[in-house]
């Protein structure tokens, strides 16, 4: 394959450096090697304007798949280190339902029937709120919430909600964040 590749161009590819600098044997350093990272941002190379070394957004747009979320985000505090990384939970769709607190929903039938559904057990309630108190953040849909007619002061007290999730997904994964998607 590697003859093919030298026929095609006739010449042997150039030797370009490694992420981490380092140089292959016989190639020149040059000072264009050694300041290719002044293009990025600064610190970003090293983290050092970064609060948390990882960046995680967990994008919820399924209330079945909040089991396999939350514990993809516990795996995540587990292996890392819950003081490694930061992990945001973007809520859409039909999944909003899930953040409709009980005991705020238990003035109107419909909210509390919607948030007994979404509700599988006391137990997911328990690992979102648990969630939280390590540092997670939960940002919900505002859009998603008038498509399901649920007011925004029925979520738990810890959501903040955004106009447009996609927007809120594409801005956090520009600003360095994994896109994980349940």
């Amino acid at each position: 394959m590697s003859e093919n590749f030298n026929q095609t161009f006739g010449v042997n590819p150039p030797i370009i450096p490694s992420i981490d600098n380092t140089i292959s044997p016989g190639h020149e350093v040059n000072k264009e090697d050694q300041n290719r990272n002044d293009y990025r941002e600064e610190g970003i190379a090293d983290n050092t304007n970064l609060s948390h070394r990882y960046r995680a957004m967990l994008h919820v747009k399924n209330s079945d798949k909040w089991k396999t979320a939350i514990g993809s985000a516990m795996a995540l505090y587990d292996s890392l280190g819950q003081k490694s990384i930061h992990l945001i939970f973007v809520v859409t769709d039909e999944a909003v339902k899930t953040l409709i607190d009980k005991e705020k929903s238990n003035t109107d039938i419909v909210d509390s029937l919607k948030a007994s559904l979404a509700h599988n057990s006391d137990d997911l309630a328990t690992d979102i709120l648990g969630l939280y108190n390590s540092g997670s953040e939960f940002i919900v849909c505002a859009h998603s919430l008038t498509e399901y007619n649920i007011d925004a002061e029925k979520l738990f007290s810890f959501v903040s909600t955004v106009p447009h999730g996609a927007v809120e997904l594409v801005s956090k994964q520009n600003s360095g964040y994994a896109y994980l998607v349940f």
